[in-house]
């Protein structure tokens, strides 16, 4: 023990009389609050995609759209900030995320406007931009890039790219809520909008929570605090109840997929088959123990069949959709 004290003794006062030979530097006030994520911020790839159908990784590094060639593992600058703000005529301050649709569509959302970006080769030329309406949250867009989907409170919508508009759910009460995340977000589930591979169909999540009890949360954020109120199912008391509504903007037809009783099941994993004919839902009973991966007809609604069951003494919880394999509509991945 005492060799010990004195091998750290020792050590300490070597540290105690190391020169001091870094440079003091006096921050700002921005750098001090914002520097690690600004000018103080370690050099690094941000935002990196692959494009579709292709062997390039695209990223921004210091505000340009920098696309590398996997094969070759040559980087190029295809776009920078101040060419992208004059193309499109705007005022952004940073380099946006953008999304690919296919491998020639990108697109990027700045406030409530979705701009499009068409990408051939080294050229990118700015596409269609489309202003949603002020309010539009759960953005999401077809394959195609040719309807957007979006919800308004509680409601839900889609535009196509000329900006014409279709309203697809009009619940007036307000704990009814269309095409956004429910069930709390458990079991995988982050979204309640679902378009269909191609693009030509939509499905979302209905949910009636208005069976729900009430339940306070404070906001402190303000003086005096206040609660506010929010519907929160507890254990052993009535939970809400969702379905999967598929709707067809051609027809403006919507249907209800059947997935039956207890209504207060939970339905996660809503897949697309690859030839948009079927969808698949992992319906989860509220004890969370006992699973069936169903298939249903989206032109009727109709369950086809049970594809599998999974069961556990204490509980059994899916996360992700199906994966199907390139060119098939009957094999996947669980």
């Amino acid at each position: 023990m005492t060799h010990c004290k004195s091998i750290l003794t020792w050590a300490f006062t070597c540290l105690c009389v190391l020169p001091v030979t870094a440079q003091k530097k006096n921050f700002t006030i921005t750098e001090a609050t914002n520097g690690i994520y600004t000018t103080l911020a370690p050099q690094s790839i941000r935002q990196a995609t692959w494009q579709p159908d292709a062997h390039a990784l695209f990223f921004t590094a210091n505000d340009k759209w920098v696309r590398l060639n996997a094969a070759s593992g040559k980087a190029d600058t295809l776009l920078s900030l101040a060419q992208l703000n004059n193309g499109i005529s705007d005022s952004l301050k940073r380099f946006p995320g953008i999304t690919w649709l296919n491998a020639s569509t990108a697109y990027f959302q700045s406030g409530k406007r979705i701009s499009f970006l068409n990408i051939t080769g080294n050229d990118i030329q700015p596409g269609k931009q489309v202003s949603l309406p002020e309010r539009a949250a759960n953005i999401t867009l077809n394959k195609k890039g040719d309807l957007i989907a979006y919800t308004i409170d509680n409601n839900l919508q889609i535009t196509d790219a000329s900006g014409n508009r279709q309203v697809i759910t009009q619940d007036t009460n307000r704990n009814i809520i269309n095409g956004q995340s429910v069930h709390r977000d458990e079991f995988g589930i982050n979204k309640g909008i679902f378009f269909s591979p191609e693009g030509n169909l939509l499905a979302y999540y209905r949910m009636d929570q208005t069976m729900v009890k009430d339940y306070p949360v404070i906001n402190w954020s303000q003086t005096p605090a206040c609660a506010n109120m929010i519907k929160y199912p507890m254990a052993g008391d009535t939970s809400h109840q969702v379905t999967v509504q598929v709707y067809n903007p051609t027809t403006r037809q919507t249907i209800t997929l059947k997935t039956g009783e207890p209504a207060d099941q939970f339905l996660t994993c809503v897949s697309w088959s690859p030839d948009e004919k079927y969808i698949f839902i992992a319906v989860l009973n509220r004890g969370q123990n006992h699973l069936q991966l169903n298939q249903y007809d989206v032109q009727t609604g109709e369950k086809i069949r049970t594809l599998f069951e999974e069961k556990n003494d204490k509980y059994v919880e899916p996360q992700h959709e199906l994966t199907f394999l390139p060119g098939s509509n009957d094999r996947f991945i669980w």
